[in-house]
């Protein structure tokens, strides 16, 4: 398996999950009668693509470096091992995250024959959010997959094939390459979720490849050659954009994130002293491919007849300045110098820093969420020790000497990182002080590790690797004196904190547990690093499900109960028709019920619907189910 095979699979799954899109938009996803036959033809047909027309890489890895493989890199048994025990992991951990128990049940949803995109099965905001993982899930439950996060380590792998090639292809040296992909690997943060059933992970990866091949496009364009041709930068143009837009498909703000690249991209252009021909047509397939796919997805949420979260509406009032903003630059309204990139991203931070006072809700406070943000900004880089430890390097290298393609990666990175604290800071914030995210990052780390701007930061970290492997510091020590000592070091760091933190408990709660059944396993604490939160709730909708049948309707307590009721009933119970008391239209769908219904309550609560009726107390979980043949 080498980087286009890789490609392939990405390519594949965005084809894969577009033609889904199609069908259920359209309503024709009845005539998909078999989704393995289906998904056979997508990758095959990705896989001859790719034979007869390479995606800008003549002359480049597949061609000219018929030397070292991945496979046969240092460390490359090191990443097999930590593949496959992300592997074991997808196979043996059911989906109990809370978020990633929504995207379960989206993914149900959408491998329904009549697939709705506003099911009321999905609450309103996972509802909203853009479909890639909920139709990657859906399609492998409709081809009988129940371990849907399979994908995931394959994305994993995927990344640093990509990631290994890449950066042979620019430093010109296998080892270099290798450690370089192999401290990026071993990295805990990003390979702990490679199994976990989170949106960022695949988020991450798409942007991060997606950065890999802007770069090759960057470069070409400052650096070009006699074996660049018009046709693979035009090519480069709408890969790397194809997979922004499939980020972006996963996880909504990252079409903000997608700002970057494409700001950078046209300030490359317009900075060269002559202009070049190709400005227009590289800029258009590079925008139309990052943007195509999360503006369809914001029509379909246009169309929903509930009212949008309104993050959602900023979102999409962002993406429609975006075009307006592309139609200026393609017409020469505006040309990005370096002087007016520099006056336009100065004045871009003063708006958003000003809007921090004028629309942040009065609960919180600017100063406080700037204070935060700042905080959160440079000491989330903690999670990713040891790889955040090449950032010493920094100041033994010469910054200015660089090439000019390593220098605009450099901006890329910092650009990222200005528009994710701003995106952070109009988010809102989990705890009302500083002092208590100081608490919940240092004395209680659990609590903070997974949240969404230390999640967010996955994107960038391959593109920090690959920034810091460009250092001739590094290129020229990795094979002795003190530079290979410390990356030495931090690989062990890396594979010490996975071992400690996540492996060593992993397998020890394996071994604990290795003979309960999938659904057993929902009803445990879970490993220490993701712990079950909702023990209780599982028990209660497994004893559900052994006494309601298919297709009957069971009255529930409030949805929104501590726990997450909701979301796990609707995840165990999918097939039968559930009303939660704080639906609307709740004692109408009561009167309307049709005959055998079922209701919850609790063993020492109001009973009186109950009376003359079948009860059965499920378990030690103090409620009991009753059945309802007459109201």
């Amino acid at each position: 398996m080498g980087e286009r095979n890789a490609l392939i699979v990405l390519l594949g799954l965005g084809i894969k999950c577009f033609l889904l899109f199609t069908f259920i938009t359209l309503g024709l996803e009845r005539l998909i009668v078999s989704p393995v036959v289906f998904s056979i033809v997508v990758f095959f047909l990705c896989f001859v693509l790719m034979k007869i027309r390479p995606i800008g890489f003549e002359g480049s890895s597949f061609e000219r470096l018929s030397r070292k493989g991945f496979c046969k890199s240092s460390g490359f048994w090191i990443i097999f091992i930590l593949l496959s025990f992300s592997l074991t992991n997808v196979w043996f951990f059911p989906i109990t995250g809370a978020d990633g128990v929504w995207h379960h049940v989206k993914g149900m949803v959408y491998a329904l024959p009549s697939a709705d995109f506003e099911s009321k099965q999905i609450i309103s905001q996972f509802r909203q959010y853009p479909p890639l993982i909920g139709l990657l899930y859906g399609w492998l439950i409709s081809a009988g997959v129940s371990r849907v996060t399979v994908f995931f380590p394959v994305l994993y792998l995927c990344l640093l094939y990509i990631f290994y090639y890449r950066c042979y292809d620019h430093v010109k040296c296998s080892t270099v390459a290798g450690i370089a992909t192999l401290i990026l690997g071993t990295t805990p943060y990003l390979w702990w979720h490679s199994f976990l059933p989170f949106l960022d992970w695949s988020a991450g990866v798409f942007y991060a490849v997606g950065m890999l091949y802007w770069f090759l496009l960057i470069k070409n364009i400052l650096e070009p050659t006699q074996n660049i041709s018009v046709k693979q930068n035009r090519s480069l143009a709408v890969l790397s954009g194809l997979l922004f837009g499939l980020a972006s498909w996963t996880r909504p703000e990252f079409v903000l994130y997608s700002t970057v690249p494409m700001f950078l991209l046209i300030v490359v252009f317009d900075s060269q002293k002559e202009f070049i021909d190709e400005r227009n047509p590289v800029i258009i397939r590079f925008s139309i491919a990052a943007l195509i796919l999360p503006s369809l997805w914001f029509a379909v949420l246009l169309n929903f007849n509930g009212s949008l979260d309104i993050i959602f509406k900023q979102l999409i009032m962002g993406c429609a300045g975006l075009w307006i903003g592309l139609s200026l630059v393609l017409f020469r309204v505006v040309n990005f110098t370096p002087r007016t990139s520099l006056v336009v991203g100065v004045f871009a931070v003063v708006i958003c820093l000003i809007g921090l006072f004028v629309f942040l809700p009065s609960k919180f406070s600017p100063w406080t969420t700037l204070a935060i943000r700042f905080f959160r900004l440079f000491v989330v880089q903690i999670f990713f020790a040891g790889t955040v430890f090449l950032l010493v390097f920094l100041f033994t290298e010469k910054i200015r000497q660089r090439p000019q393609a390593e220098k605009h990666l450099g901006f890329f990175l910092l650009l990222f990182m200005l528009v994710q604290f701003f995106v952070y800071a109009y988010s809102g914030l989990k705890w009302p002080t500083l002092s208590l995210y100081v608490e919940n990052t240092f004395i209680y780390p659990g609590n903070s590790v997974n949240l969404s701007d230390t999640r967010g930061t996955l994107a960038i970290y391959p593109a920090f690797v690959f920034f810091m492997f460009c250092l001739p510091g590094i290129k020229k020590g990795v094979t002795s004196g003190y530079v290979k000592r410390f990356l030495f070091a931090t690989v062990v760091i890396n594979l010490v904190l996975i071992l400690a933190v996540f492996t060593g408990p992993r397998i020890k709660f394996i071994v604990e547990n290795f003979e309960k059944s999938y659904e057993q396993l929902a009803e445990t604490s879970g490993p220490p690093d993701l712990p079950n939160q909702f023990t209780k709730t599982y028990r209660v909708a497994h004893r559900l499900k052994e006494h309601v049948m298919k297709n009957q309707s069971l009255f529930l307590p409030p949805g929104d109960r501590a726990g997450s009721f909701r979301s796990v009933m609707t995840q165990v119970l999918f097939s039968q028709k559930l009303i939660f008391e704080d639906d609307p239209y709740f004692w109408r769908f009561f009167e309307e019920k049709e005959s055998p219904a079922y209701m919850l309550i609790k063993q020492d609560g109001e009973v009186n619907l109950c009376n003359g009726e079948e009860v059965e107390v499920l378990g030690e979980t103090g409620l009991v189910l009753c059945k309802l043949d007459k109201f």
